[in-house]
């Protein structure tokens, strides 16, 4: 008796060894972590090859900066000064195509929204405004219709994690 109670106490150690091991093995790592990705479109007649990263047909597909540091590396100009409850504006100077919206970051240069822009009058949601200027600096010096898509909460986009203010600057 004393023998079969060993036997299946060793089977048990065993069997515990091995699926520890192997949950040790097969646990994912941080490199199947994907990076967040914001992407502009519209509707494209092709469609995304995610194998190749190629989009075919026609169509707007086109990968936003996630961080701050990518779209100054990309050429948008920061605003620097941090507009409480909406963020940084970073725009695009382009003497060729005018680029309708500006990226809106966080003080964590995170991504947080995106301000769309047109000079021509859209229906709601979208608002009329002279001109964009959130801080003495203006931005956009004409009446445009925009509207602003936030994929964050942009309350404390100027609020410091070690501080209790805001951070902002207007």
């Amino acid at each position: 008796m004393l023998k079969t109670i060993n036997k299946f106490a060793l089977v048990i150690v065993i069997t515990a060894v091995i699926a520890g091991a192997t949950t040790y093995v097969l646990k994912p790592s941080k490199s199947n972590i994907v990076e967040q990705r914001v992407v502009l479109s519209n509707e494209i007649t092709g469609g995304f090859v995610p194998m190749t990263g190629v989009t075919v047909g026609a169509g707007i597909y086109k990968d936003l900066p996630t961080t701050a540091s990518q779209a100054i590396n990309e050429g948008w100009i920061d605003s620097v000064l941090c507009a409480s409850g909406k963020g940084r504006y970073f725009y695009k100077q382009s003497t060729l195509e005018p680029v309708p919206y500006l990226l809106m970051y966080d003080i964590r240069d995170e991504l947080i929204g995106v301000y769309f822009y047109s000079i021509y009058e859209m229906p709601k949601p979208w608002t009329l405004k002279e001109k964009l200027k959130p801080f003495s600096e203006t931005i956009l010096d004409f009446e445009h219709s925009n509207l602003i898509l936030f994929f964050k909460d942009p309350v404390n986009a100027c609020r410091r994690d070690d501080k209790n203010s805001d951070g902002s600057f207007n």
